[in-house]
């Protein structure tokens, strides 16, 4: 079999019933311009969410949530182990130490 290295060109003109349209040739000096202008078609649809995604975004928050109340639990744990930790020590150096009250007594 001989290798055929003649390219074949073909111009789509439709896709399922629907017409595709041509790529414009990009112009380099005009490039920036132009992938500017393809974000303002965006303004729109970005605010507005697919209602397709909805239970997507239902799923995303209560994993947000959960984490949320996993790390404050947390945090709550650690300053309560502080908490406990500030009074013991309070409490032992409290019995090594002299207070007002033991000084009048003695003397």
């Amino acid at each position: 079999m001989k290798h055929d290295e003649s390219i074949l060109e073909a111009e789509v003109v439709e896709i399922d019933g629907v017409a595709v349209e041509p790529r414009p040739a990009v112009d380099s000096r005009n490039g920036g311009q132009k992938r500017r202008m393809d974000w303002h078609g965006w303004q729109g649809k970005i605010r507005v969410l697919d209602k397709r995604w909805m239970p997507l975004w239902i799923v995303l928050g209560v994993i947000a949530v959960i984490l949320l109340l996993t790390v404050g639990l947390l945090v709550a744990v650690f300053a309560f182990i502080i908490w406990v930790l500030k009074a013991i020590l309070r409490a032992i150096f409290s019995v090594f130490t002299v207070s007002d009250q033991t000084l009048n007594r003695r003397s």
